[in-house]
């Protein structure tokens, strides 16, 4: 780790950390502000003793998606006040542990919401066409011209199912209904998004109560919920039983909502007709029990299978957004003396 100070800044000024490299607009504006700043200039998070020995020290955190913020460290770290999240997951965040140590937490609720529904409608198309086979084709050097093979299926005409009629979710559909998709199942226990969706595109949406329907009358199913005790493997043994035969299942949301062992079983015998994922339970760090690693079978398949590393919010104009978004949370709280603009937690003073 390189640490960075601006010029003008002494140890009077109120710390900030930052756990991971911020883009040059967005670490310019937090280093021009009255902040003493310091930055994990490394591509990789810190190891867990060196991020409790920085945030211990702090007043301020930008914290990403690879940060576990926790009893334990809000314990060790009596100085800090604001939590900035760049980033929209809060499952990895003990929010309520914040609130009543009096720390502000933050998060950028809607600016993730368009690239990460392009995103998994991107792995959608890329599975269901068998782009890989047709990449690995290519560079094998063995094309001579086309063949009737590599058939796939396409999204128009399909049946799409969606878990979670959220902001991504909702996304997702309109995105669906623009490419030909002959109908949405969903499943959301919210009488809003039931009303948003009758709003919208009326009878083109359809809610199920049972995972077990879902999964046996769509072609595709995107699971798209927030990781909780309830959501944790939703997609299991269980309900992958039932699953239409040939269903493609594309995971942009949260890894630990589809039990990834179970995924590859389905897969290997038939059940499951593809798995396409930017998430993985090995990111889950709140989970104690999680998965360390993504199970190799899938690795292996490069014909039913297709992974990205997390890149749902991997657009520089977005990224750029949000980075900047956390810092004017930082700069609320810390320089200006006022409640941050995207609080998710009340904290009374």
């Amino acid at each position: 780790m390189r640490k960075r100070f601006v010029s003008s800044s002494t140890s009077n000024f109120p710390r900030v950390f930052v756990s991971h490299r911020l883009l040059p607009t967005s670490y310019s504006l937090l280093s021009s502000s009255p902040l003493q700043v310091i930055q994990n200039d490394s591509e990789h998070p810190l190891p867990r003793r060196e991020l409790l020995a920085q945030v211990a020290q702090s007043d301020g955190m930008i914290a990403f998606m690879t940060d576990y913020i926790d009893q334990e460290l809000i314990q060790n770290s009596p100085k800090l006040r604001i939590v900035a999240g760049a980033m929209k997951g809060i499952d990895n965040f003990d929010i309520a542990a914040m609130t009543r140590a009096k720390i502000y937490f933050t998060r950028c609720e809607d600016l993730l919401t368009a690239p990460t529904a392009e995103l998994g409608i991107g792995l959608a198309i890329a599975l269901s066409r068998r782009i890989l086979e047709g990449d690995d084709r290519i560079r094998s050097g063995n094309f001579t011209g086309w063949r009737a093979d590599l058939y796939g299926k396409s999204l128009a005409g399909s049946t799409v199912g969606i878990i979670g009629l959220g902001a991504v979710g909702r996304k997702v559909a309109t995105i669906c209904k623009s490419l030909g998709v002959k109908r949405i199942l969903f499943i959301d226990p919210s009488e809003e998004s039931v009303k948003w969706s009758k709003t919208a595109l009326g009878t083109f949406m359809e809610r199920v109560l049972d995972i077990g329907e879902l999964m046996e009358k769509c072609d595709f199913v995107f699971p798209l919920t927030p990781l909780t005790r309830e959501t944790r493997h939703f997609i299991n043994r269980s309900a992958l039983e039932t699953a239409n035969s040939g269903l493609l299942l594309i995971n942009v949301g949260r890894g630990g909502c589809v039990d990834e062992v179970a995924v590859a079983d389905a897969i290997a015998n038939g059940r499951l007709g593809g798995y396409a994922a930017d998430v993985f339970e090995l990111e889950d760090w709140a989970v104690k029990d999680r998965r360390r690693e993504i199970p190799q079978s899938l690795l292996d398949d490069r014909k039913r299978t297709f992974f990205t590393p997390h890149v749902g919010s991997a657009v520089e104009a977005v990224r750029s957004k949000i980075e900047i978004e956390a810092v004017e949370n930082i700069l609320d709280v810390l320089v200006r003396k006022s409640k941050p603009r995207s609080a998710v937690n009340q904290v009374v003073d």
